[in-house]
């Protein structure tokens, strides 16, 4: 049960930036979560994201449009 407590407190400050959604505070906190030069094994039709920019920009940016906070 320990592993689970400590993803849940290593995620929580990326819940915490994407409940208000802040953009800036979610692409700092998805870099440091993943480095700079990580693949995100994702479902079709996003397939494989070769880093933080490229996942935010596939999953999020479609989903937020022109709502979120710069």
């Amino acid at each position: 049960m320990a592993d689970v407590a400590d993803n849940k407190a290593i995620l929580a400050p990326l819940l915490r930036a994407m409940h208000d959604f802040e953009a800036a505070s979610v692409k700092a906190l998805l870099k440091s979560l993943m480095g700079d030069h990580a693949t995100a094994h994702m479902c079709f039709p996003f397939n494989d994201l070769v880093d933080p920019a490229q996942f935010y920009e596939t999953c999020y940016t479609p989903l937020i449009g022109g709502h979120a906070r710069p």
